[in-house]
């Protein structure tokens, strides 16, 4: 039978995963010849061979899901067949026969689908701790299943070249498994064309900073080991940023990081060396376990056991209120090596207040002038894109399934696509919010969200926002041609969108933040025609400049229109954006309007809001003064809790509904009858859900 060439291009997650030689040896194993090439985001082949052949390795490589023993992460999500070129022609007259995988090109019309950063694969783990192995203690071992992607890439396609690896010129022994010419056993990770292949003869070096000195490679880490066990904090360069980590005993370190980063009441995150080791501090659910082990490592608000349950409860220093541990396990070879002495740690983000973690070693060597931290260990890999770690909740619903919510969307799922149901007409910009900033852009039916940019009001945050952007817009190859932006005037998310539209020529489309919490479900749901949304959060710029935040619109979506058609009563809320942090002085102009004037007093006393004070809001509610109108959802959390005696001040962004949940969680109806219920009386003459 004649041999056919036919020419295929492969979408989804097929770069920095060991797609391309999995290809090679895949196809030659079928009686195939041809080429694979990584092209932008995706993969190219041509297969030259008997048709059955080739569609038996079509249907096989549409198998691949993500989720298989095969190759692990490598996803599959469309194969479309393309022309061939003068280019092919010219291999297929050339082709001395066999299967090659050739030089990468560029492909700027294509949906990109980038790589992220992966952790530590079992088989790396294994060799990381024998003793036999080359690569035994190397802090930097990886292969095509695991080890650091998209903080690293500089360009697409995905090659060593095109990522801060490049600096590394690859020992002979490195260059053999590279070229696939190495002998491999079974069970060893596989590292032909593991962009990030490396060893102790040409892998980045682990370097420490402290009181006594610098030093380098293994000297390096047991002077940083030495530290934590006596009680000092370090920073660790982890593969999205840097981390502040200590021992999760030590109540003295908990106390001076608290008062460096001026952190006050939030729980810290806690790393610890195993599943086991969780269990004996939190209750682990089937499906946080999932989590905790998946690809990802990523951080997961556990249950916390009771002192009954756990001989060793972890210090209040560390945990302060929360009910929860914030758990995650080693994602990368430098901190299995770490955890595997020491465990478990606090690893905290390492940046100071609202600003974004560090990545630059200068910058976190400079703070050990601050007094803190007490060493740094750092390596001569750069880090391009910084990434905190991401965060996942599940929670349980009476009567239903798990619920997992992602609350962080940052390390190994950036910048992962999400598909939409419909396309986008033109290269698209989503500016997002000035808390918590996220951006986004998208091409088609593919938007990529960014990492997490902390509070814009901080400059250095608005610069790596910046960068992040300019970054991301050239690894897709997006240009916008419409830039989205929340429609309140004083944003810098919405301010830095209409400068970037003015610049390139793009249209700018503003929208009120509540329709765009709307518009975000109805696109994860496909949800099309009328819908009647429920928007409940803190603040957003209303349409009447009020602050909205307990909302109930009627939308069409078809014309992207909507009618506020209820909401929770407008109250006078005083103090402007500090309002968001003094519960008490919330909760004292929620109840004015309800209390009669002697009993506002004893209330206030009860807020322990003096009587000057008391008469200074009063004289500026009636006056207009510092006031504004607010329908939020989150103020009225806020007011519950203070009212409660549960919690007065957010020292941290929604600390009191988070007391106020806990409180409600830890209610004990068999001890105090089941819970009265709340009544709501709705207002129909002015449209407010009272």
């Amino acid at each position: 039978m004649d041999k056919q060439a036919k020419k295929i291009h492969i979408q989804g997650l097929v770069q920095g995963v060991g797609f391309r030689p999995f290809v090679a040896e895949w196809a030659t194993s079928h009686g195939l010849s041809g080429y694979v090439k990584n092209e932008g985001g995706m993969v190219t082949a041509l297969l030259l061979g008997e048709d059955s052949a080739t569609e038996l390795f079509i249907s096989e490589l549409n198998r691949l899901d993500g989720k298989g023993d095969i190759l692990p992460g490598a996803r599959v999500d469309k194969i479309d067949e393309l022309p061939m070129d003068e280019e092919d022609d010219r291999f297929l007259k050339e082709s001395t026969g066999g299967f090659s995988i050739i030089e990468s090109t560029k492909r700027a019309d294509v949906i990109r689908v980038l790589p992220y950063d992966i952790a530590t694969c079992d088989k790396c783990q294994k060799e990381l701790f024998d003793p036999e192995n080359r690569r035994y203690r190397h802090p930097f071992i990886s292969c095509t299943s695991c080890g650091p992607r998209y903080t690293i890439m500089s360009e697409v396609p995905y090659d060593r070249k095109r990522t801060t690896m490049r600096d590394f010129p690859l020992c002979h022994n490195c260059e053999m498994e590279y070229e696939g010419k190495a002998k491999k056993r079974g069970s060893s990770p596989v590292r032909h064309y593991a962009q990030t292949i490396c060893c102790p003869d040409c892998g980045p070096v682990l370097k420490s900073k402290g009181a006594d000195g610098e030093y380098e490679g293994e000297e390096a880490l047991l002077k940083a080991m030495e530290l934590l066990k006596q009680g000092g904090i370090l920073a660790l360069k982890d593969v999205g940023g840097y981390h502040l980590c200590f021992d999760a005993y030590n109540k003295e370190a908990a106390k001076r990081l608290r008062r460096w980063k001026d952190r006050d009441n939030k729980p810290f995150a806690i790393m610890f060396k195993s599943i086991d080791e969780i269990k004996k501090y939190a209750r682990v659910l089937k499906t946080e376990e999932k989590l905790l082990l998946s690809p990802a490592a990523p951080i997961v608000l556990l249950k916390k056991k009771s002192e009954a349950e756990n001989g060793m409860p972890l210090p209040y220093e560390v945990m302060k209120d929360s009910l929860r541990v914030g758990a995650f396990l080693p994602s990368n070879p430098l901190q299995h090596l770490i955890l595997s002495e020491i465990s478990p740690l606090i690893m905290t983000s390492g940046n100071r207040g609202n600003e974004t973690i560090i990545t630059d070693d200068d910058e976190m060597i400079s703070l050990m002038e601050s007094g803190l931290p007490d060493m740094v260990l750092y390596h001569d890999r750069q880090i391009l894109m910084g990434l905190d770690d991401s965060i996942y909740q599940v929670t349980e619903i009476p009567n239903s399934k798990e619920v997992v919510q992602l609350i962080r969307r940052a390390r190994g799922l950036v910048p992962s696509t999400i598909w939409l149901n419909r396309e986008l007409p033109r290269d698209s910009f989503g500016a997002g919010g000035d808390l918590k900033s996220v951006f986004a852009i998208g091409r088609k039916n593919a938007v990529y969200l960014s990492g997490h940019f902390g509070d814009l009001l901080e400059a250095v945050n608005q610069r790596k926002r910046s960068h992040a952007i300019d970054h991301m817009e050239g690894l897709f190859g997006i240009d916008p041609g419409q830039c989205f932006c929340d429609s309140h005037p004083g944003y810098v998310s919405a301010t830095d969108a209409k400068n970037r539209s003015d610049a390139g020529g793009a249209d700018l489309v503003k929208i009120q933040h509540h329709f765009a919490h709307i518009l975000s479900v109805a696109a994860e749901h496909d949800i099309r025609g009328q819908v009647l949304g429920a928007a409940f959060d803190g603040t957003g710029y209303g349409d009447d400049g009020t602050i909205w935040g307990g909302e109930f619109l009627l939308c069409d979506l078809s014309a992207m229109t909507y009618e506020r058609v209820g909401h929770l009563e407008s109250i006078p809320i005083m103090g402007g954006d500090i309002s968001s942090k003094d519960a008490a002085k919330t909760a004292y102009c929620l109840i004015r309007k309800s209390l009669t004037k002697e009993e506002q007093v004893d209330v206030a006393k009860v807020l322990g809001i003096s009587e000057a004070e008391k008469s200074l809001m009063d004289k500026a509610s009636e006056m207009g003064l510092n006031t504004v109108p607010s329908s939020s959802m989150g103020r009225l959390f806020d007011g519950a809790a203070a009212i409660l005696g549960i919690c007065k001040k957010n020292t941290y962004e929604g600390e009191c509904p988070i007391m106020l949940q806990y409180a409600a969680e830890s209610y004990d109806q068999d001890l105090h009858g089941a819970c009265p219920k709340l009544t709501l009386p709705i207002s129909t003459e002015e449209k407010a859900f009272v």
